[in-house]
């Protein structure tokens, strides 16, 4: 969830509220909470607006091996509260999944080049149909470079989604799934996939 390096005297008070679960902590913006707004849906954190699928994407993306190497991105319906975090790790375009639909249905394609992106990250993306995954689908596939990662997030993220996906060249690698009583992540799970050879 995050690492105090060395810890101050002033942190213990913090941490062992955390330990003993008197408060809510959000990973997102590092913060305490006595509570989080609707605990029983989205849980969202009342300093940085994080919901349950904001705190899950933060600490998957957190704990990868993606950070810190300005790797070109697109993510798609990027959670508000992760925002700022997405923008200083990744390069590239943000995007709604209505807005990427709507120009794939127009012109079958986005302007970028074949294989340019190391990552593209859908949350809530799929589900919309299944021309419209198929299409999205698609185009995934081909923005993604060999070797590249794409997480799926919400909806499209159910186990059986990697049979759709492994026509288009993408592997499930990765299942995260998180639980605390402390940070209240999402009930789904984060799956990660590898593009490899079609």
């Amino acid at each position: 969830m995050g690492a105090l390096h060395p810890p101050m005297l002033e942190d213990l008070r913090q941490l062992d509220a955390i330990a003993r679960a008197e408060v809510h902590h959000c990973n997102a913006c590092g913060k305490q909470s006595a509570k989080f707004e609707d605990l029983d849906g989205v849980a969202r954190c009342p300093h940085c607006g994080a919901s349950r699928r904001g705190r899950s994407l933060h600490r998957a993306l957190a704990e990868s091996t993606l950070l810190y190497r300005r790797l070109l991105a697109m993510g798609v319906n990027v959670p508000q509260a992760i925002t700022e975090f997405w923008t200083q790790q990744f390069q590239g375009k943000k995007v709604s999944a209505d807005d990427l639909a709507a120009e794939l249905k127009a012109n079958s394609r986005t302007d970028l080049a074949d294989g340019r992106l190391d990552l593209i990250m859908l949350n809530d993306a799929l589900g919309k149909g299944k021309a419209t995954d198929q299409l999205l689908l698609k185009e995934v596939s081909r923005l993604l470079r060999l070797g590249g990662t794409l997480i799926i997030a919400g909806a499209g993220s159910n186990p059986g989604a990697k049979d759709l996906l492994k026509p288009h060249g993408l592997v499930l690698t990765e299942t995260k799934r998180y639980a605390s009583k402390v940070s209240h992540y999402d009930w789904k799970s984060i799956r990660f996939f590898t593009k490899g050879k079609v």
